[in-house]
Protein backbone atom coordinates (compact mmCIF):
# COMPACT_ATOMS: atom_id res chain seq x y z
CA UNK A 1 0.00 0.00 0.00
CA UNK A 2 1.36 3.66 -1.19
CA UNK A 3 0.74 6.02 0.80
CA UNK A 4 0.36 9.63 -0.30
CA UNK A 5 -0.21 13.58 1.52
CA UNK A 6 -3.49 14.53 1.13
CA UNK A 7 -3.79 17.86 -0.29
CA UNK A 8 -5.89 19.76 2.43
CA UNK A 9 -4.39 18.56 5.75
CA UNK A 10 -1.28 17.12 4.05
CA UNK A 11 -1.25 13.86 6.31
CA UNK A 12 -0.09 10.88 5.18
CA UNK A 13 -3.14 8.34 3.56
CA UNK A 14 -3.63 5.07 1.45
CA UNK A 15 -3.15 6.02 -2.27
CA UNK A 16 -6.84 4.44 -2.22
CA UNK A 17 -8.03 6.18 -0.35
CA UNK A 18 -12.06 7.57 -1.31
CA UNK A 19 -11.83 10.46 1.42
CA UNK A 20 -9.35 11.58 4.05
CA UNK A 21 -9.77 10.26 7.42
CA UNK A 22 -8.10 12.77 9.15
CA UNK A 23 -9.95 15.67 7.56
CA UNK A 24 -12.61 13.98 5.25
CA UNK A 25 -11.18 15.81 2.04
CA UNK A 26 -13.52 14.54 -0.62
CA UNK A 27 -11.74 16.18 -4.04
CA UNK A 28 -9.81 12.89 -4.08
CA UNK A 29 -9.87 11.57 -7.61
CA UNK A 30 -9.33 8.42 -8.54
CA UNK A 31 -8.27 6.37 -12.06
CA UNK A 32 -11.22 3.98 -13.53
CA UNK A 33 -8.85 1.02 -14.42
CA UNK A 34 -6.87 0.45 -11.45
CA UNK A 35 -7.81 2.89 -8.22
CA UNK A 36 -5.11 4.77 -8.11
CA UNK A 37 -5.30 8.65 -6.46
CA UNK A 38 -4.41 10.88 -9.34
CA UNK A 39 -3.35 14.66 -8.31
CA UNK A 40 -5.63 17.58 -10.31
CA UNK A 41 -2.44 17.94 -12.86
CA UNK A 42 -1.87 15.18 -13.74
CA UNK A 43 -2.25 14.00 -17.47
CA UNK A 44 -2.44 10.09 -16.69
CA UNK A 45 -2.13 7.49 -14.13
CA UNK A 46 0.61 7.28 -11.81
CA UNK A 47 0.34 4.04 -11.08
CA UNK A 48 -1.35 2.59 -14.42
CA UNK A 49 -0.64 5.03 -16.89
CA UNK A 50 -4.36 5.29 -17.80
CA UNK A 51 -5.27 9.23 -18.86
CA UNK A 52 -6.65 11.39 -16.49
CA UNK A 53 -9.47 12.09 -18.80
CA UNK A 54 -11.15 8.70 -17.34
CA UNK A 55 -10.98 9.86 -14.19
CA UNK A 56 -13.83 10.39 -11.36
CA UNK A 57 -14.40 12.34 -8.14
CA UNK A 58 -15.78 8.71 -6.16
CA UNK A 59 -19.19 9.92 -3.91
CA UNK A 60 -18.55 10.32 -0.05
CA UNK A 61 -18.78 7.29 1.98
CA UNK A 62 -19.72 7.06 5.28
CA UNK A 63 -18.73 4.12 7.67
CA UNK A 64 -22.51 3.09 9.83
CA UNK A 65 -22.06 1.48 13.02
CA UNK A 66 -25.35 -0.79 14.23
CA UNK A 67 -25.53 -1.66 18.32
CA UNK A 68 -26.58 -5.06 18.27
CA UNK A 69 -28.52 -6.48 21.60
CA UNK A 70 -26.05 -8.95 23.38
CA UNK A 71 -27.35 -11.95 24.01
CA UNK A 72 -26.47 -12.60 28.02
CA UNK A 73 -26.24 -16.20 28.94
CA UNK A 74 -25.55 -14.51 32.57
CA UNK A 75 -29.24 -15.33 33.45
CA UNK A 76 -29.00 -19.27 33.32
CA UNK A 77 -25.65 -19.46 34.76
CA UNK A 78 -26.65 -17.25 37.93
CA UNK A 79 -29.88 -19.61 38.23
CA UNK A 80 -27.77 -23.02 38.25
CA UNK A 81 -25.36 -21.18 40.58
CA UNK A 82 -28.12 -20.21 42.90
CA UNK A 83 -29.71 -24.00 42.71
CA UNK A 84 -26.54 -25.50 43.61
CA UNK A 85 -25.78 -23.30 46.57
CA UNK A 86 -29.31 -23.98 47.80
CA UNK A 87 -28.48 -28.00 47.29
CA UNK A 88 -25.41 -27.69 49.23
CA UNK A 89 -27.10 -25.97 52.39
CA UNK A 90 -29.75 -28.60 52.11
CA UNK A 91 -26.91 -31.04 52.71
CA UNK A 92 -24.72 -29.66 54.87
CA UNK A 93 -27.62 -29.08 57.13
CA UNK A 94 -29.33 -32.77 56.73
CA UNK A 95 -25.88 -34.42 57.96
CA UNK A 96 -25.84 -32.25 61.42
Amino acid sequence: MALINCKKCGKLISHKAESCPFCGNLGIKHCKECGAIIEDESKACPNCGNPSKKTEVLPETKTVYIETEKKSGGGIWAFVGVLIAIILVIIIIGSF
